[in-house]
């Protein structure tokens, strides 16, 4: 369902690594020397209930909660 709503995360950027098994990726290396850690979630599935109010949020919103406490810092 398109809601035709944005959502703003502010300067949060999400990366997607895709790997197969344990191959090396130099981004993964560059992510743990700032201490970021990786947080697995749909991004579609995130922002569909951050564009529509009307989607049952409750399942997500531990995620969102950490989402917006980031957009925010």
């Amino acid at each position: 369902m398109e809601t035709e709503q944005d959502a703003n995360v502010g300067p949060l950027v999400i990366i997607e690594l895709k790997r197969d098994g344990n191959v090396y990726s130099p981004v993964l290396d560059i992510l743990r020397q700032l201490r970021i850690k990786p947080s697995g979630f749909s991004k579609y599935c995130i922002g569909s209930v951050m564009t529509n109010k009307g989607l049952k949020q409750n399942l997500f919103k531990q995620k969102l909660v950490r989402l917006r406490k980031l957009a925010n810092s």
